[in-house]
């Protein structure tokens, strides 16, 4: 097996991150979760939702971009990722339909719903990790570099605007500053303003203070 300890482009790691950061907090808030409050629960479930919009959408762009390649060099592998991303949508669905349903034990629907949620993202996590450990060191000995950027700018050249923004919500916290740094001057050299100006606004919302004052030089 490739290791991952390389300097070669992966189409996974950044955004593992960014989804790992963003089930955290769902995970998170649906523990504090009171479900006696009726509001505090739809709060939850539109939450829910957007997470799960994105998650979705994540597992479009990989079976339409990523999992072709995967399958010419490892079917086998291909075709058992692409059955966990169909378990994936199936367990979204079931998730959902937990906070949708009414019972006089509130409290109790609501912590079975934060464990079958917890559940949930461990799975996930082994399923990126299979990813990152046996599907990414496929397309390292298929494809060079270029070719596997090449994939990265057809993914990220496919998702609207209101979309980018949403995943730069995680992005941004998620990722090591160097790195955060790259993305935002590659940003800045190949984005139209608005939505550099619109990315750099949102750091500014979503990155402690010592960090946002690092990355006002990209500002200027």
């Amino acid at each position: 097996m490739t290791t991952l300890a390389t300097t070669r482009p992966s189409l996974y790691r950044d955004i593992h991150k960014a989804i790992r950061a963003m089930m955290n907090a769902l995970v998170d808030r649906a523990s504090r979760c009171d479900f006696t409050d009726t509001s505090a629960v739809a709060a939850l479930r539109e939450e829910t939702v957007r997470t799960f919009v994105l998650l979705e959408s994540h597992a479009e762009h990989e079976d339409r971009h990523v999992a072709p390649i995967v399958e010419q060099h490892a079917p086998e592998l291909a075709h058992r990722l692409g059955g966990e991303h169909e378990a994936q949508t199936e367990r979204m669905v079931r998730l959902l339909s937990m906070l949708d349903r009414r019972a006089s034990d509130a409290a109790g629907r609501g912590h079975a719903f934060v464990v079958a949620l917890t559940r949930f993202f461990a799975e996930m996590q082994v399923d990126m990790a299979d990813e990152e450990e046996r599907a990414m060191p496929v397309l390292w000995a298929a494809l060079d570099d270029a070719a596997v950027l090449a994939i990265e700018h057809a993914i990220v050249t496919s998702i609207a605007p209101t979309e980018m923004m949403q995943w730069m919500r995680w992005f941004l916290p998620a990722l090591p500053a160097r790195d955060r740094d790259a993305m935002l001057e590659g940003m800045k050299q190949g984005a139209p303003p608005e939505a550099f100006a619109a990315t750099l606004q949102l750091a500014r919302e979503v990155l402690p203070e010592s960090e946002v004052r690092a990355l006002e030089k990209l500002a200027a």
